[in-house]
């Protein structure tokens, strides 16, 4: 059955998929992350299913109304690139046809979501640049010492979320977890125990993981993996060596390397995609980055291998920030790698997607010029590499016309 979306600004996410964060928290959308629709501690799931902000949520994008809330994905279908919207449209715009044609101010009359995220909580072994102490836990000394505040760590209901996961088991089809780190999370591994105790092993899981471990106290990440037929890890690695080393402090290189080894022996069924953030620590690297991911066979490049998370907050770290001729540098070889490299050596079909991507990073970074913003970029990171005792320049020596 072909699906055709009532309205522009139509996106299948509200009628088929929700968040349980740790801490009580549902939002509507894993892609924004932050509206939230209701408390799994204070209502059932069914209930949130229909909150008054998800129903305004619905009414708008039946309407044709512009929802705030979605402009990520707006912003990366401008720039030509793919996005959650598009992606839900075209895969499940078709299952969810009734639900939508009967819903009435917005309320949907099915709680039947197909597609649940499970943020398990910020516990995390690293401290990316580009992240901060409300999404990993290591960031939290760090903090401390640039800002001279406390970040306070949300409660984890550890109880309350599995047994609103128990409610939704028999309609899910896809299970994604994101952290923190949620192969360090005790709640990862009691949710797909309450998974394969209800017999769901046909469950399509994902993950959103730094793939610094596979173990945890005496969980072993594998031995889950194995008794699932579906399984898609997109790994946060931002660069090569060193240099995700420093953009992903407390990840070790040679470990990294070693689990994707242990992926390849023991769960070769296990898809694997890279999603690397990229900043302007890291943007000019890319031909380079790329070319060793596929010819070193860390991932087999299809449709699909590489997603690229354009950097948009904190502002300062953003591509926009680069000055101009190093933008224009920078373009020019991100173009002459994919004339000369990509697309002579490996079959188009093949690199759709990734195409889509780059030029939807080069779009963005050209777009506004930002370069007002470049000094707190310097100041911060010259102040965290003091408190851990690094140098930029010695892993990204690239960015020397910035600090000189």
């Amino acid at each position: 059955m072909s699906f055709e979306a009532p309205s522009l600004t139509f996106c299948a996410i509200p009628w088929m998929h929700l968040e349980l964060q740790g801490d009580g928290k549902v939002v509507f959308c894993r892609t924004h992350g932050q509206k939230e629709i209701g408390n799994f501690c204070q209502n059932t799931l069914p209930e949130i299913w229909n909150s008054p902000e998800q129903k305004s949520i619905r009414a708008r994008m039946i309407d044709g109304e512009g929802v705030s809330e979605c402009g990520k994905c707006l912003r990366n279908e401008h720039f030509g690139s793919l996005s959650t919207r598009s992606l839900a449209n075209r895969l499940y715009g078709s299952r969810i046809q009734q639900s939508v044609a009967g819903t009435e101010s917005g309320k949907s009359p099915e709680f039947k979501p197909l597609y649940l995220s499970i943020k398990t909580s910020t516990h995390c072994n690293c401290r990316c640049r580009t992240c901060g102490p409300w999404n990993s836990t290591g960031w939290l000394g760090d903090y401390t010492k640039l800002t001279g505040l406390v970040f306070e760590t949300p409660r984890i209901e550890e109880k309350q979320l599995l047994s609103a996961l128990d409610s939704v088991l028999d309609s899910l089809e896809l299970l994604y977890f994101v952290g923190g780190e949620p192969l360090l999370s005790e709640l990862h591994y009691k949710a797909l125990d309450q998974v394969l105790a209800h017999g769901r092993d046909d469950l399509h899981l994902s993950y959103s993981t730094n793939l610094t471990t596979l173990k945890f106290k005496s969980w072993s990440a594998l031995d889950y993996w194995k008794r699932f037929e579906h399984v898609t890890l997109s790994l946060s690695v931002d660069d090569i060596g060193e240099r995700n080393e420093y953009l992903r402090k407390g990840s070790v290189w040679q470990e990294l390397l070693e689990n994707r080894e242990l992926l390849r022996r023991h769960a070769p069924h296990v898809r694997v995609i890279v999603h690397p953030t990229i900043s302007a620590f890291n943007v000019a690297g890319l031909p380079h980055y790329m070319e060793w991911m596929i010819s070193s066979g860390f991932i087999e490049l299809q449709n699909g291998s590489f997603i690229f998370n354009r950097l948009e907050e904190p502002e300062h770290q953003s591509i926009q920030i680069l000055p101009l001729e190093m933008k224009n540098k920078i373009t020019s070889d991100i173009q002459t790698y994919l004339r000369d490299q990509l697309l002579k050596n490996y079959p188009l079909e093949h690199c759709l997607t990734t195409l889509r991507g780059l030029k939807g990073v080069l779009a963005y970074m050209n777009e506004a010029d930002q370069s007002h913003r470049l000094p707190t970029f310097l100041k911060e990171t010259q102040a965290l590499d003091q408190i851990r005792g690094e140098a930029v320049l010695s892993d990204f020596p690239e960015l020397e016309g910035l600090f000189g």
